[in-house]
């Protein structure tokens, strides 16, 4: 029984919150299939803490809204090579594989400099063109 003064007992109270927790932990993703973007140094393909945060971020949102497909983009800036992208898109797609994304539900493509987000000259390095990009959708994924 409630005290004077109270409403609802405690305990209806705690799993009240609890519900509504869960509940906008949700919404808080807003089921938003991205692009999650991950920046790299130059010449580097190592996922640093912030990177971290992003696809543990990404995974989240993928197990709340049901996402069960990813497609990862590398791209590097145009004092880097194709490859460098390469060895990102790698290194991301080991990553979600590790977090329970079966290699069937990936796929990875790796543009090299051709689809620079910020417009450079050649031989530029640019933090912002050296990035992975993931995508999560029930889109087809194509077969390689």
């Amino acid at each position: 029984m409630a005290k004077s003064g109270q409403k609802y007992p405690l305990a209806n109270c705690l799993v009240l919150v609890g519900a509504l927790l869960s509940s906008q932990a949700a919404n808080a993703f807003s089921c938003d299939a991205g692009p999650y973007v991950i920046f790299f140094d130059q010449n580097s393909a190592s996922i640093g803490d912030e990177a971290r945060e992003i696809l543990a971020y990404a995974k989240d949102a993928a197990q709340v809204c049901k996402y069960s497909k990813v497609r990862i983009e590398g791209h590097s800036d145009t004092a880097e090579t194709v490859e460098m992208s390469d060895k990102r898109v790698d290194r991301v797609r080991d990553l979600f594989r590790e977090l329970g994304f079966a290699e069937e539900m990936t796929h990875a493509v790796s543009y090299g400099p051709n689809r620079l987000r910020k417009s450079t000259g050649p031989d530029v390095p640019m933090r912002e063109n050296r990035r992975v990009e993931i995508t999560f959708g029930p889109w087809e994924v194509p077969a390689d």
